[in-house]
């Protein structure tokens, strides 16, 4: 648990507002700070030869929900024994 931390002037902050500079810090992490135009975007695509492509079926499935189904399959694929996260390599 994360009992005190630090906002962007330096303060300390502890209790109920460490959520607000999470919150904070992770809205601004996200945000698209530069500007690109739909122009540019496809001429980078364009340069990109074999790009593989979904159909629309696919990219409507993408962005509904994560279903408890579609969860409890990728956990029966992970390998037995081993968990996620770091695993000494670099």
């Amino acid at each position: 648990m994360i009992n005190k931390i630090l906002d962007n002037s330096g303060n300390l902050v502890e209790g109920d507002s460490i959520f607000d500079i999470l919150q904070a810090f992770y809205a601004d992490l996200y945000r698209c700070h530069d500007s690109v135009g739909q122009d540019e975007i496809n001429q980078f695509l364009s340069g990109i030869e074999d790009l593989p492509k979904i159909s629309y079926g696919e990219a409507i499935k993408m962005i509904g929900d994560i279903t408890e189904q579609e969860v409890l399959s990728a956990i029966g694929k992970l390998k037995s024994g081993k968990a996620p996260g770091l695993d000494g390599r670099k």
